[in-house]
């Protein structure tokens, strides 16, 4: 390597000694180059001088091994000058620099100067356990010494050798930090300090069908769930799966760095349920009981509707009243629901006779009894008659006794019940008049007291004592009703009330022409039906309702008046 720089200097050298003749001799190195320090990315400076200002100087490198010429370029910069600069890095780190000096006499080395680099500061990595009990300890390690721990909060503390002790329930943050001559640098670990660890429950369903799932809670999170045995199988999340009919056990583990806990659940893995069949008597009589058997077993009698007939655990239906309920025995498990049913008809004595116990001539009224299924008879048919719903119609004035038979499981039963037939009352007309101003009241009465009022047209009112209010709407009549029932039936009456308002304002149409004495004129007013007058029939005759003739001249009245139930009015024309 030196050879070829010699080579690419040869003509320099040759102007140094052209122009520098008098030089006799090699360069002196009046300064050596001195060791130098720097963090990796500084500049190291390594430093010459010769006695002879015009020398020339060529930096080598020694790596161990063998010298090399520094050439510009990378990290190197200055190498043919005095002054050579070197940007540290791990690699350059312990290398040895020199430099020669070149003239017309000859070449001097200098001595040899040590590049080291030290590296950036470097935190390394915290290894150790991520969580310590609140009561415990557990030993934090760093691969860079000389660095210092810290905690975050107080959660934990920290020794100086990377001992954390747990002080409270949490988390804190444990930072170790290293300095040096090239920076600072850190690095954290996060450790949670854990508290001991209550009793855990499992929640949810304790049965799965085969080939369904469920899904389990726990109070706790985190924990990991397991089964006993292959009859089921669970999911990290909870979600339990039946394989094979039976049972198996649940587990769900909790683990922390004071404790470990374990909560349990047994569950059932049931198989889909065959349908069973229900057989049994299909009727009893209220207050006896039979007894139906099934084909099933582990499921549940029940009734439709227990009033008319219930059943215990064991199928024995007792009869509770008239009607028809539905037997079932049902069988569920977490695969679903089976019942087989059949109905029973419970019967009974005959007993009271419901319904009215008269009626009008030519009215109905409907008789029942909480006995079904039997049959209705009177004893005269010619004052009342009875189908077999029970509609009995009257026929005529008297009374008629109606039996009802009744023969079924319970025997044979009947009941009667006596029945007046009439005739409906014949009430007598609304009291009261005819008219009624508007806005004031009227009130009416009928002979037959304890009947009711209506007023159906919404011109007035009329309340239970008869009292009509008659509105101010302009509406000409309403129709008030008076309806009296007993019991052979109803009868209602209905009266007209017509309406009416006080007189109008009366409008006179003027005369224009000039009155002439003996000529016929006509007056002209509204509402039409009113009366005229003159104030001096000697000087004005009226010779008809609207006509008058002028007899004398001179000022007179002529006086319209206009009166109705409600009021009167009047005006006049001069």
């Amino acid at each position: 390597m030196k050879k070829l720089f010699y080579l690419a200097n040869l003509l320099t050298l040759c102007f140094i000694f052209n122009t520098e003749a008098a030089r006799a001799q090699a360069p002196v190195i009046t300064s050596q180059p001195v060791n130098d320090t720097v963090c990796v990315g500084d500049t190291a400076h390594f430093i010459v001088a010769a006695s002879d200002t015009l020398a020339m100087f060529i930096w080598e490198s020694f790596d161990g091994t063998t010298w090399d010429t520094v050439f510009n370029g990378g990290a190197y910069s200055g190498a043919t000058n005095d002054t050579l600069m070197v940007v540290g890095s791990m690699a350059l780190n312990g290398m040895w620099y020199r430099a020669v000096a070149y003239n017309a006499s000859g070449d001097t080395t200098s001595d040899s100067a040590m590049l080291v680099v030290n590296p950036s500061a470097n935190a390394g990595v915290i290894v150790g356990p991520s969580s310590v009990c609140y009561t415990g300890m557990i030993m934090l390690t760093d691969s860079v010494s000389g660095g210092v721990w810290s905690s975050s909060n107080g959660n934990a503390t920290v020794s100086s050798t990377g001992m954390v002790m747990g002080v409270r329930r949490g988390i804190d943050t444990i930072k170790y930090k290293v300095t040096t001559s090239c920076g600072m640098d850190s690095v954290t670990h996060v450790v949670r300090i854990d508290s001991t660890l209550p009793h855990d429950t499992i929640y949810g369903p304790t049965a799965v069908c085969m080939g369904s799932s469920i899904t389990l809670t726990a109070g706790m999170s985190g924990g990991t769930w397991n089964v006993s045995n292959g009859n089921a199988t669970i999911s990290s999340a909870g979600s339990v799966t039946g394989i094979m009919y039976g049972m198996d056990t649940v587990t769900y583990i909790s683990m922390n760095a004071c404790n470990m806990d374990t909560a349990y659940r047994v569950i059932t893995i049931d198989s889909p349920i065959r349908a069973a069949t229900v057989s049994g008597p299909g009727r009893v009589c209220v207050g006896s009981w039979v007894s139906f058997t099934t084909t099933g077993t582990g499921g549940m009698w029940l009734s439709s509707n227990s009033g008319i007939a219930s059943t215990d655990s064991m199928g024995n239906v007792t009869g509770r009243s008239a009607g028809t309920a539905i037997i079932s025995y049902t069988h569920s498990n977490s695969c679903g629901t089976v019942a087989a049913m059949d109905n029973i008809v419970v019967e009974r004595n005959a007993s009271m006779i419901t319904g009215s116990d008269s009626v009008g001539v030519g009215r109905n009224i409907i008789l029942a009894d909480s006995a079904i299924g039997g049959t209705w008879s009177t004893t005269d048919t010619l004052v009342a008659r009875i189908d077999s719903t029970g509609r009995l119609t009257g026929i005529s004035v008297g009374f008629a006794t109606v039996t009802y038979m009744v023969t079924n499981i319970c025997g044979t039963s009947w009941v009667s019940k006596l029945i007046a037939v009439g005739d409906a009352p014949m009430i007598d007309a609304i009291a009261g008049p005819d008219t009624v101003c508007g806005n004031s009241n009227n009130t009416y009465s009928n002979t037959f007291t304890g009947g009711t009022w209506l007023a159906i047209n919404g011109a007035g009112s009329i309340d239970a004592s008869g009292t009509f209010h008659a509105n101010d709407t302009g509406s000409v009549k309403d129709t008030i009703y008076y309806t009296y029932t007993n019991g052979f039936g109803t009868t209602t009456v209905r009266k007209i009330i017509y309406i009416r308002f006080s007189p109008p304002r009366i409008v006179i149409t003027p005369i224009t022409a000039v009155l002439v004495v003996g000529n016929p004129y006509t007056l002209v007013a509204t509402p039409g039906g009113g009366t005229w007058t003159s104030s001096n029939p000697s000087r004005i005759a009226l010779t008809t309702a609207t006509n008058f003739t002028p007899l004398l001249a001179g000022p007179v009245f002529l006086v319209y008046s206009y009166s109705n139930v409600c009021g009167s009015s009047k005006d006049s024309l001069l």
